[in-house]
């Protein structure tokens, strides 16, 4: 995304502390106005960022969200701490756009440093133009006409009130169209995602496609109402719409962050929580390289608490379980979002995952985060922090944080040998 070119835009990674106006610091600090501070409240709130100002300027210290947030005199950037290739390739893989080489031969081949909210419209511009091109999904819907000649069934109660017989007869029929609200969700989307961007072969592509929609379905805004509807609609006829209907989920959900609107802000707000969109990742990574005489589990709710009278017990959904072929969990894993090969472990993580292990009891013994391994460091250099709890009754867990090597991830999947290598690699156990 190209920002207006009046307003300073300072960029910083995810998982940083940066200090604006300090002696030596290199950029000065930006003043904030009410608004601001009012929209730094919110996002605190959220957990997505923290920003203190000090008497030596500015404090920052992002979390796992990139992307971009606008201020009244400024913008903030906030980039992935994983390359751009591997952040395109996590997207390309995780969304299943799995034959995204089409736009090596489009205008839109020459881009090659996109943002994060860019990446999601270019997703879903594939998507779009691919259900396009298969043909829109259709249902039939009912509908009250007065016709000429009958179709369908004869609203007779209706007839039976009527003093005089017309020429024409109330009847209820269903008729077959693609103006339903999974192809409304999308023109909607494809309008919202114009809010989003400036760069021109992207508006291009989304206006094409919005007016080849509309001339086929009506769009309806992107509301949560909307995408639960759409969720409980959805069938093994539609079902190959869900990364679109996702893709658009994600831009209405992390694009609406700021409604102030009305001043002088060049851009909507846009964060992208990389925890999301690592898990996503995983969870197919794990679906495509597990043998088949497992199964993945993906946030499976399972109750181990008892709660006394008048209260919900709480449950326990670990990110995935692999089961084997009689149901039982042979391994237990989570993906965490974090740069754990540059920093220290989160006891809270530790904590977390030890109960997953005692709870679900893995046939392994152990229970595995993965994370990304930082490209700032050797890509071969990267080993396994292992943690042994030793429970009651002589019960031991492994808890194994083990680094996720991307560059190594998108070779291996090019093959049945690489995607068998891949799974002994990140779900072995024997130590």
């Amino acid at each position: 995304m190209t920002e207006v070119s009046t307003f300073p835009v300072i960029a910083v990674d995810a998982w940083t502390r940066t200090c604006l106006g300090e002696r030596g610091g290199g950029q000065p600090a930006p003043a904030l106005t009410w608004r601001d501070r009012r929209f730094i409240e919110r996002l605190q709130e959220q957990g997505k960022i923290d920003i203190r100002e000090l008497r030596t300027g500015l404090e920052i210290v992002t979390k796992s969200h990139v992307g971009y947030l606008p201020f009244e005199r400024f913008g903030l950037r906030i980039d992935p701490a994983i390359s751009h290739r591997d952040m395109r390739q996590m997207m390309r893989y995780a969304y299943e756009l799995d034959d995204f080489d089409v736009y090596n031969r489009s205008a839109l081949a020459g881009i090659t440093d996109f943002a994060p909210e860019e990446l999601i419209i270019l997703g879903l511009v594939f998507h779009v133009r691919k259900l396009a091109g298969q043909g829109l999904f259709q249902a039939y819907v009912e509908e009250d006409a007065e016709l000429a000649t009958i179709r369908g069934s004869v609203r007779f109660a209706e007839l039976a009130t009527r003093f005089r017989l017309g020429g024409t007869l109330p009847c209820r029929y269903e008729r077959r169209t693609p103006d339903v609200l999974v192809n409304q969700l999308l023109a909607g989307g494809l309008i919202y995602a114009r809010k989003l961007t400036q760069h021109h072969e992207l508006l291009r592509e989304l206006e094409r496609l919005r007016t080849f929609l509309e001339e086929h379905v009506n769009p309806v805004p992107l509301t949560e109402d909307a995408f639960r509807t759409v969720e409980r609609e959805m069938t093994r006829l539609n079902e190959h719409y869900r990364p679109a209907i996702d893709l658009c989920y994600l831009l209405y959900e992390q694009g609406s962050l700021d409604e102030r609107g009305g001043n002088v802000r060049h851009f909507p707000g846009f964060l992208l929580d990389m925890n999301r969109l690592f898990e996503r990742f995983i969870g197919r990574l794990l679906r495509d390289i597990t043998p088949r005489k497992y199964r993945v589990e993906k946030q499976s709710r399972r109750s181990f608490y008892t709660a006394p009278p008048g209260h919900t017990a709480p449950v326990l959904r670990p990110d995935f379980r692999i089961v084997d072929v009689e149901g039982r969990v042979s391994l237990v894993v989570d993906a965490k979002y974090k740069l754990l090969d540059e920093r220290s472990i989160d006891v809270s993580d530790l904590y977390q995952l030890t109960i997953y292990g005692m709870a679900d009891d893995p046939s392994r013994g152990s229970v595995i985060a993965l994370y990304p391994a930082s490209h700032r460091q050797d890509p071969y250099g990267a080993s396994d922090r292992l943690y042994h709890f030793a429970g009651p009754n002589r019960r031991r867990l492994n808890v194994i944080f083990r680094g996720v090597r991307l560059s190594r991830v998108w070779a291996a999947l090019t093959s049945p040998e690489g995607r068998a290598a891949l799974y002994n690699e990140l779900l072995r156990t024997d130590f």
